[in-house]
């Protein structure tokens, strides 16, 4: 994933990506489910990056957007966080991860470009965090995951 995102923000304005046929989607969320939980907070972890940089990018790299806008809601649905065999460490990654989301699919002034579709697909993941995992909302988790950051750096 990572060689077609660096492929996409390297070939500049020269090659706009379609947008992906839904056959593209489906088999791309049916191999998110089956990945392993380190893979998805690996692949998560590649999206923002790439997000954030081509946000933060001049127009050369807005197509890289434009593809992540198609596979990170994709992703995000299809993450199997809410599986209650996962445990409360991967949890607490993917907490983190979603809040990091949140705040690179949302506009600011420095960068008003949004990802209204990852936005939405973040969104409905939250709401069923807070709906299957009862009084561990998806808000406590990421204080707690930001709680964690916190403590691992001062250890450091």
């Amino acid at each position: 994933m990572a060689k077609l995102l660096i492929a996409t923000s390297s070939s500049g304005t020269s090659v706009r990506p379609k947008a992906l046929s839904s056959e593209c989607l489906s088999s791309f969320a049916s191999s998110v489910e089956v990945l392993s939980l380190a893979q998805c907070v690996d692949l998560w972890k590649t999206f923002l990056y790439h997000a954030a940089t081509a946000k933060e990018a001049d127009d050369d790299q807005k197509s890289v957007l434009s593809l992540l806008e198609d596979l990170l809601p994709c992703f995000v649905r299809n993450v199997p966080i809410l599986d209650f065999t996962v445990p409360r460490s991967s949890r607490l990654k993917f907490a983190s991860l979603l809040s990091d989301t949140f705040s690179i699919a949302s506009s600011s002034s420095s960068s008003p470009t949004t990802l209204p579709k990852t936005l939405a697909a973040a969104s409905e993941l939250s709401r069923a965090l807070k709906h299957y995992r009862g009084e561990e909302t998806s808000e406590a988790l990421c204080e707690e995951a930001k709680e964690g950051q916190l403590q691992g750096a001062i250890f450091r």
